[in-house]
């Protein structure tokens, strides 16, 4: 009796942490610093769930690829890219 009450209790807490994640997922694309906090507390809750870090990674890959754009499109704008000493790996090889 006592292990079936386990199991059902750690099934609730997987369909729970499921939830959340898919939760955490879902807000990928509208704000992604809140889908970070919600992966984050999960992680530590959970660090067993391997598809909490799976979902954390997304997240974070997201988020370079974000800050990667919003830096090149910021140095084309101010025309950094040319002052910074970056060059194309064409004018390297050439």
């Amino acid at each position: 009796m006592f292990l079936l009450a386990l199991f059902c209790s750690s099934v609730n807490a997987g369909e729970k942490v499921d939830a959340l994640n898919e939760q955490a997922i879902a807000m990928i694309d509208s704000d992604l610093d809140a889908a970070e906090a919600l992966i984050s507390e999960l992680i530590e809750e959970h660090p067993q769930n391997h598809l909490t870090h799976f979902y954390c990674g997304r997240i974070m890959g997201r988020q370079a690829g974000e800050a990667f754009l919003k830096r090149l499109a910021m140095q084309k704008v101010t025309g950094m890219y040319e002052k910074s000493g970056c060059f194309s790996a064409r004018e390297y090889y050439i």
